[in-house]
């Protein structure tokens, strides 16, 4: 589904629900759109591994569904807004704060002393657990 139309979508499920966030309305938004945030999430992290930084797909889904769940109570208290506008730059936002919230201060040898060392390491699915039972 394209963006933009799935935005319509749910804009047209809020008018019918006359604009109230409800765990129905919610839910019924939530199937809509999970596919298409999922992928912005794998592209997130996909973007991250890319620079050589492992920052889980999960923290940038969750982190997606916060900022749905914030956009669309701020598009129902202020329909002047534009929903499409306002997720766009929500998960914006939010993909942001995940690499916010992995960067450290680093020394002289980094770029603008900033690193992600933290996220250097490799993720759980690429080690092989040496785990006896």
């Amino acid at each position: 589904m394209e963006i933009g139309a799935m935005w319509t979508n749910v804009e047209n499920i809020l008018m019918q629900n006359e604009y109230q966030l409800n765990d129905l309305t919610y839910d019924e938004i939530f199937t809509k759109i999970d596919k298409n945030i999922k992928i912005k999430a794998k592209n997130a992290s996909y973007r991250a591994n890319n620079v050589g930084v492992h920052i889980s797909y999960e923290d940038f889904y969750s982190y997606f569904l916060e900022a749905i769940w914030n956009g669309l109570n701020a598009f129902i208290s202020d329909r002047n807004l534009i929903l499409s506008h306002v997720m766009t730059h929500r998960l914006k936002i939010a993909e942001l704060t995940v690499w916010r919230r992995n960067q450290h201060t680093g020394s002289n040898k980094d770029k603008n002393r900033i690193t992600y060392i933290s996220t250097r390491n490799l993720s759980l699915d690429s080690m092989e657990l040496d785990i006896k039972y």
